[in-house]
């Protein structure tokens, strides 16, 4: 079984990344199989030569791409899916803390479409949902599920499924936000959560979670306002008006959790801003 996994960093230090400093202690032995490891520095600052140590690893193949410019995560995504023939591709942020037990179950695989590791957050089991509760199946083919993208392990037969239907795995007029959940609606209209199994998860930071600056809560909520006019226009449904209806009584009461203006906006836009800068590949 080939596999293909891929680590995006950004705004950390190489040797900061607990998922990288992870995968190397417990990915120590490919065997038989092709295991190529792509770390993608997503900037603002490129790394030295400490990058070189990476690239000299004598078990794994691994590549460092570094686009300091800060790319769209959906790009980043489908970029590295396209660079590699591979059985399986698996996507993860820096900051997972990633076990032997996951490396162990991926490297396991064999027919299944798509895992999804049990994601916890201090210590508790959020991660995937059914019907807005966690749930680690087995599920049914006509259930709506919901995950994080970090973990991600796709096949081959699911990335040919959805180039298929879209022609991309993941929908590039999101950036940030957005991107695992489009993914998601994506699955979920291919009616395929009975080939849907859950593996071995780990420990993940949850933005929600922590105490942040003003500066990236207003970041924040400037990426929330434009996933939810983006995912009104092109994956409109009722639960979603349903949200969108009680942000605007939140609003309306000064409990507002999006810029309206900026909803609008990205509605009548139908793409992230970033996202219409040239597409270079």
């Amino acid at each position: 079984m080939d596999l293909a996994i891929l680590i995006v960093c950004y705004r950390c230090e190489l040797e900061q990344s607990r998922t990288i400093s992870g995968l190397m202690k417990h990915l120590t032995e490919a065997g038989e199989n092709i295991v190529n490891v792509l770390i993608w520095n997503n900037g603002p600052k490129l790394w030295g030569n400490n990058i070189n140590d990476l690239a000299n690893n004598k078990t794994l193949n691994v590549r460092v791409v570094q686009t300091p410019e800060n790319r769209p995560l959906s790009w980043i995504y489908n970029d590295f899916i396209a660079m590699y023939s591979s059985d399986y591709y698996v996507i993860l942020d820096h900051d997972s803390e990633i076990t032997e037990q996951f490396i162990t179950d991926v490297q396991s695989l064999q027919h299944e479409q798509l895992c999804l590791p049990i994601i916890y957050s201090k210590g508790c089991a959020i991660n995937p949902t059914c019907n807005g509760k966690f749930n680690p199946g087995p599920y049914e083919k006509n259930q709506k599920i919901m995950s994080i993208g970090s973990g991600l392990v796709l096949s081959q037969t699911l990335v040919d499924s959805l180039h298929k239907r879209w022609a991309s795995v993941f929908d590039e007029r999101f950036a940030l936000y957005g991107v695992d959940t489009t993914f998601f609606n994506r699955i979920n209209k291919l009616k395929c959560a009975d080939g849907i199994r859950t593996i071995s998860g780990f420990e993940h930071s949850l933005s929600r979670h922590e105490t942040e600056s003003e500066q990236v809560q207003k970041m924040r909520l400037e990426e929330r306002s434009i996933d939810l006019g983006l995912s009104l226009r092109h994956y409109p449904s009722l639960g979603l008006y349903w949200h969108f209806l009680k942000i605007l009584i939140k609003k309306c009461t000064r409990k507002g959790i999006v810029n309206l203006n900026t909803v609008m906006s990205s509605f009548l836009c139908g793409a992230h801003p970033r996202t219409k800068r040239q597409r270079n590949r």
